[in-house]
């Protein structure tokens, strides 16, 4: 093989690996929307930097939707109205679960204020 093959060869093989990271980075896109508007411009919770514009939070992510990772950030944010991606939400009875403790609301304060 001369050099000019090989570093084509090593040039696509660098472009496909960089193009199959690009894709597990954008495979799932989460969106949480609120039902009052988030103060908040950027919020950590769940090992997700959540950027928010008034009652809607967008994330990047490796991980499939889960109702811990909505509860968290309900916690630092308020009432979810729903939670997901573009293939999948949760259901009322995980989204209910995420809002137990949800920032505002009077589970929450009393649950802070124990310790």
């Amino acid at each position: 093989m001369n050099l000019k093959a090989l570093c084509a060869s090593a040039l696509f093989a660098a472009g496909l690996a960089g193009a199959g990271a690009a894709v597990a980075v954008d495979s799932y896109v989460f969106t949480a929307t609120f039902e009052q508007p988030v103060a908040q411009k950027e919020i950590s919770a769940a090992d997700l930097v959540w950027t928010c514009v008034e009652k809607t939070c967008v994330a990047r992510g490796f991980d499939r939707i889960n109702a811990n990772d909505c509860r968290a950030l309900a916690s630092k944010a308020g009432k979810v109205a729903s939670y997901g991606t573009d293939k999948t939400t949760l259901k009322e009875d995980k989204l209910a679960y995420c809002n137990a403790k949800a920032a505002g609301t009077e589970k929450s304060e009393t649950a802070d204020a124990k310790n």
